[in-house]
């Protein structure tokens, strides 16, 4: 629901080349067994294109045909073997980047390019409970969760100096990210009063492509500059075969009983020998143009005007499938076979499975967005620069479509269109040489993504619930403003400390319900009012100023408190009247202490950060919101130079390792 602003370096007047080669090692996951599924030969490069991709003879008519379902749900590989491997392999990444500048007819052209490829892999064990409305527990389950993660990317910029006024630069950059899971769960559905195991492998491949033009042009020698861009974003984000799997035993069984093959009779359901594909496409096209009029030829009063656009369409189509029986019943045995064979041609007949389609109208949207609009500013200094202005007002026209259908096949069309008028004013006072006073207002806006708006529903094995859309969704308008006051001493140092008060309307949240029978949704939804406020204070010290022994430490620091309140009052369904904004924390603290030995090349940097505790998901109707514990989290990084060209770099990240808690507070400590 945000807007990703990538700005790449330029190409330095000496030409260069730079490669770093690194390793990770983490001690909870390397060089420890693991197991995983068979994957396609090409994961690491961030796709798969031929071992999980879809016959397109596989089609919902085939599968429902007598005579041909069984030869068509043998078109679907059987690939659901799990290996056992003795040692996870480190983390590696690798960048290789060079720039040089070249005389084109006069001009001068520099270009720069960059690769880089990464590989993290990571072993999770995550332990899973859930209670009802009256305390009772619902499930208590082990994950053992086994992650890779491939990241690729390339870049390729060109600027041409046309002269010392006028500049234009094209910029490209590709990423492919692949994201590899596989997680291995047992536990006990105390709601069912049943013993489970159950298994969810999931490969996602995400592909962003980026061009961009954009050209600078000094107009007069008075300050006046024209910017403009242009730029094209593609977005492909393809899921193929997501599959899952569940095992279960009667509470009742005797403990040598083995665990059967949870496979539906009659309707098929993902979540249960089911398989899940989906292909997401998104293109975005911007573009936008902005001038700078200085006033009386003094470039520090300026007059700025700019107008943009924003379009984005994408297209979402998903495909559901399970394996059911072919009749109303199988062979016992036959459901006790290994998560590997259960499935293997050999049982697709009438005696066995059969593979059924049950994709619904609602899983699939599309959908697009148009944002149009301009702004006037103004930046003027008043009585010499004792105080200085800089506010104006953005108009903008949004407009928002996304056609889909209900679950049960009733059309939904969305056709918003709405108009912003979004001021902003900051005034500063010039205490003195090294201090401001800072006053701010401004108003902005948040607008529903396409995914919080499109009903469409997905099952997330990781929670055990089900992901969906609210098109009733409304945009949140929020007022800003904030009272700073800032001190500056030499080499970049400074304290400040401010005040803040942000007031939401219709903010969206996140909320939780529960069906029955095991049927659990995430909802979006709006609250119809909040508002944060709270004090935050930064400083940047070298501690030389203390005593020169510690000329070579920097202390840095950023403090906020935050209190946090949403209006419930006329929110059906929830469990109080008022509470926290979903996500807010109610404090941030972040240290940091570096230590630089220019003579030497050493660098010492340490980090910690800590985040209060923060509902992580409402609740309703009498299930209790889930709050995240806070967490303290200390890294640290020591780089030495060696020689002119060469630099080793040591990090540790998270070294407490502190256990990710989220849990409900139901007797109020």
């Amino acid at each position: 629901g945000g807007i990703v602003q990538v700005n790449t370096k330029e190409v330095s007047e000496n030409p260069f080349v730079e490669m770093t080669v690194g390793t990770g090692i983490n001690s909870i996951s390397t060089f420890k067994s693991y197991n995983f599924y068979e994957g396609g030969n090409t994961d690491w490069l961030g796709y798969d294109k031929t071992k999980r991709s879809l016959d397109p003879n596989v089609t919902k008519e085939a599968l429902s045909n007598n005579s041909t379902r069984y030869e068509n749900s043998r078109l679907v590989a059987n690939d659901w073997k799990v290996n056992n491997y003795s040692s996870m392999m480190p983390s590696q990444n690798l960048q290789l980047s060079a720039g040089k500048n070249f005389n084109v007819f006069g001009k001068k052209l520099g270009i720069l390019g960059a690769l880089s490829y990464q590989n993290t892999n990571r072993i999770l064990q995550i332990e899973r409970n859930d209670f009802n409305i009256d305390k009772t527990q619902l499930y208590a389950y082990q994950d053992a969760q086994y992650k890779k993660q491939y990241n690729n990317a390339g870049l390729l910029n060109a600027t041409l100096s046309l002269n010392s006024r006028n500049k234009i630069s094209l910029n490209n950059l590709m990423t492919v990210i692949g994201d590899d899971q596989y997680i291995e769960r047992i536990g006990h559905d105390i709601e069912q009063t049943r013993q489970i195991k159950a298994y969810s492998m999931l490969y996602t491949s995400t592909f962003l492509f980026t061009n961009q033009l954009i050209g600078e042009h000094e107009i007069s020698k008075s300050g006046t500059l024209l910017k403009w861009a242009l730029s094209r974003s593609e977005i492909n984000r393809n899921t193929p075969s997501y599959r899952r799997m569940t095992y279960i035993k009667n509470d009742d069984a005797e403990p040598t009983d083995p665990y059967y093959a949870y496979i539906p009779i009659g309707a098929p359901s993902p979540n249960y020998a089911g398989r899940f594909y989906s292909d997401q496409a998104e293109k975005l096209y911007t573009g936008r143009i902005d001038l700078s009029l200085p006033i009386r030829g003094n470039d520090q009063n300026q007059i700025k005007f700019g107008a943009f656009s924003d379009m984005r369409d994408r297209s979402f189509d998903a495909r559901v499938f399970g394996y059911t029986y072919s009749r109303n019943y199988v062979a016992q045995e036959l459901l006790t076979q290994g998560i590997g064979d259960i499935l293997d041609h050999k049982n697709i007949n009438e005696n066995g499975f059969v593979l059924k389609e049950s994709t619904n109208p609602n899983d699939s949207y599309d959908a697009s967005s148009a944002n149009i609009g301009g702004y006037a500013m103004l930046d003027h200094h008043f009585f010499g620069d004792k105080i200085r202005f800089i506010g104006g007002l953005r108009l903008e026209a949004f407009n928002q479509k996304l056609n889909t259908y209900e679950y049960g096949g009733s059309p939904i069309s969305i056709n918003s269109q709405v108009y912003d008028f979004l001021p902003s004013v900051n005034l500063v006072y010039k205490i003195n040489e090294t201090s401001n006073l800072r006053l701010s207002g401004s108003q902005t806006v948040v607008r529903p993504n396409f995914r919080e708006l499109a009903p469409f529903s997905f099952y997330d094995f990781n929670l055990s619930a089900a992901i969906v859309g609210n098109p009733n969704l409304k945009r949140t308008q929020i007022m800003n403003y904030d009272l700073k006051f800032e001190k500056f001493f030499s080499s970049g140092q400074h304290i400040s400390a401010s005040a803040f008060v942000k007031k939401f309307k219709n903010p969206v949240e996140q909320l939780y319900e529960t069906l029955g029978a095991g049927t659990r949704n995430f909802l979006f939804t709006n609250a119809d009012a909040a508002s944060n406020y709270g004090v935050e204070f930064e400083a940047r010290y070298n501690l030389g100023q203390i005593t020169p022994s510690l000329n070579n430490f920097q202390f840095r620091t950023n403090l906020a408190w935050i209190n946090s309140m949403v209006d419930l009052s006329k929110f059906a369904g929830q469990n109080q009247s008022e509470r926290p904004l979903q996500g807010q924390s109610p404090y941030l603290i972040n240290f940091g202490l570096s230590y630089q030995h220019p003579d030497l090349g050493l660098a010492v940097n340490i980090l910690y950060n800590r985040i209060g505790r923060r509902i992580w998901l409402v609740g309703s109707n009498g299930y209790q919101d889930t709050y995240e514990a806070p967490r303290d989290l200390f890294d640290l990084q020591i780089s030495q130079m060696l020689g002119k060209n060469f630099q080793i770099k040591f990090t540790v990240s998270d070294l407490f390792n502190q256990p990710f808690t989220f849990y409900q507070d139901q007797n109020d400590s």
